[in-house]
């Protein structure tokens, strides 16, 4: 079985001004079980705490105007820079995870066809 520590993970989650869920939403991602090599807020210019929480929480802020924010655009822009990971999870703000395994188990189900990773996460059909 391959070592799931060869595959850089990274996480992405474009914000703005997150809101109530988020300190919920930054507990949850840091208690996966999954290790994330990287994490990354893409801000669109928020003018809370959204970006301090995250911080505190060791993810890198890639800052922009919230005129510059487009779905596609800045979702591109955040996989290019994370272009050093092997996997790349996006997830919004307000989708807090339900449980510690969430993204343990939410990986195989995007690339069953990998051989890397049917080699990491065997029960999984191809």
């Amino acid at each position: 079985m391959v070592d799931v520590s060869a595959y850089r993970v990274g996480l992405i989650v474009p914000t703005l001004n997150a809101g109530s869920l988020w300190a919920d939403w930054l507990t949850a991602a840091a208690n996966q079980t999954l290790t994330l090599q990287r994490k990354l807020v893409v801000d669109s210019a928020s003018d809370d705490n959204t970006v301090s929480m995250a911080q505190a929480q060791g993810f890198e802020v890639l800052p922009i105007e919230r005129k510059d924010f487009n779905h596609g655009t800045t979702r591109q822009l955040a996989a290019e820079y994370l272009s050093d990971c092997d996997l790349l999870v996006f997830l919004t703000q307000d989708a807090v995870l339900a449980s510690p395994d969430a993204l343990a188990n939410i990986i195989p189900s995007f690339c069953h066809r990998c051989r890397h990773c049917h080699e990491l996460w065997p029960s999984v059909a191809t």
